[in-house]
């Protein structure tokens, strides 16, 4: 039994790494300014997302290691910012009719999707 255990732990602890590691390098990829979203290279805005994609992606690369708990502690704090994010984006669409790809584009559905994949990934 603590062999079995151990092997799904081992495997659980693989999916956490593998749902966590395009956001951490999707925020390197932006503090390096390897693509940008249609601002200014290096925006202040720019470097505080990126910032904060990065924290969100390098506590879910700890999560493997620390376990269940830490997880769905990490799922929380994405989830409250990119599903925060998106109810920003929501807003917009709705109350300024502003579907541009920036508000309404692949960001908008990473902002969704993200934390949905996290969420399932734990259950």
């Amino acid at each position: 039994m603590g062999a079995t255990t151990s092997c799904a732990a081992g495997a659980q602890r693989m999916h956490y790494l593998i749902a966590s590691l395009p956001i951490a390098l999707y925020a390197l990829a932006l503090i390096l300014g390897l693509f940008n979203v249609d601002l200014p290279f290096a925006s202040p805005f720019q470097l505080e997302i990126a910032a904060a994609n990065l924290a969100i992606g390098l506590g879910a690369i700890a999560a493997t290691i620390l376990g269940l708990a830490a997880a769905w502690a990490i799922f929380f704090v994405a989830a409250s910012f990119l599903w925060g994010a998106a109810a920003v984006h929501i807003s917009d669409m709705v109350r300024n009719g502003n579907f541009a790809i920036n508000i309404a584009g692949p960001i908008f559905w990473w902002n969704i999707l993200t934390p949905l994949t996290l969420l399932i990934a734990l259950l």
